[in-house]
């Protein structure tokens, strides 16, 4: 018997519905879109440097303060060697310049921009020691001890487990300062160039027998010859930062 076609048409129409209706059901279930992160949240930002309260002047030079953050920005005033300043914010290193700190200079009553080039400015709390007998200044951190003299020697109080110190020793000459390490030592390193004073020099890393390191200086200049001998134990490692922050301040007269 021959099927009309309005019913063929609604068969059809049934079956097909049918079809997409199993196929719906054997598909693999489709997650839902979301959108792609944005450039911002794919790349993780580095952390930032925790800020600095204060930081104080290294250069033996001063340090100009800048109305911004340029090097050909003008110049407000001069900070002279050891001068304290109240950290207002920072700006990076790019490689467009140097990096910059915003501060206050209370003595002053200003506020401006300095390079935060770790030759010229440290966060590290210092005190000032000029020797009374050969003229020279040198800033070390300011919980140290210091023993005037010469030699003279800045070291961390007996109560710091991780003890340090730094001993200064002058001379006419070269030949006339005392020998250092003193004791039985191997060479691990020489690094150069390290500039005290406007002189150029090198630094030579020893380990001692005993485990800890020192770390030596020699310069010769117009006036006198210095030896400069750092010592810290075996637990802190052979990192010289402190040793060439403290380099950066000295003046020799």
């Amino acid at each position: 018997m021959a099927v009309p076609a309005r019913v063929r048409r609604i068969i059809g129409a049934g079956t097909l519905g049918l079809g997409v209706l199993l196929l719906a059901a054997c598909a693999p279930p489709i997650a839902p879109v979301r959108p792609a992160p944005s450039s911002a949240a794919r790349i993780a930002s580095p952390s930032a440097a925790p800020l600095p309260a204060a930081i104080w002047v290294l250069s033996p030079l001063g340090l100009n303060l800048r109305s911004q953050p340029d090097p050909n920005a003008a110049v407000l005033t001069t900070l002279s060697w050891g001068s304290k300043l109240r950290v207002l914010g920072s700006l990076p290193a790019s490689a467009s310049g140097p990096g910059w700190f915003q501060v206050s200079y209370a003595a002053a009553a200003q506020s401006g921009y300095v390079s935060s080039d770790p030759s010229l400015v440290t966060s590290l709390d210092v005190s000032q020691h000029v020797e009374s007998t050969s003229g020279y200044s040198n800033l070390f951190p300011s919980d140290w001890g210091l023993e005037p003299g010469n030699p003279a020697v800045m070291a961390t109080p007996p109560s710091q487990a991780l003890g340090k110190s730094l001993l200064i020793q002058t001379a006419p000459t070269l030949a006339g300062l005392m020998s250092a390490p003193a004791s039985a030592s191997t060479v691990v390193r020489q690094e150069s160039p390290v500039l005290v004073y406007g002189q150029t020099t090198y630094l030579t890393v020893y380990r001692l027998s005993s485990g800890d390191f020192e770390f030596v200086v020699r310069a010769q200049f117009s006036s006198m010859a210095m030896l400069f001998d750092f010592k810290q134990p075996a637990a802190a490692g052979s990192d010289t930062t402190l040793f060439k922050t403290l380099l950066a301040s000295v003046i020799v007269p």
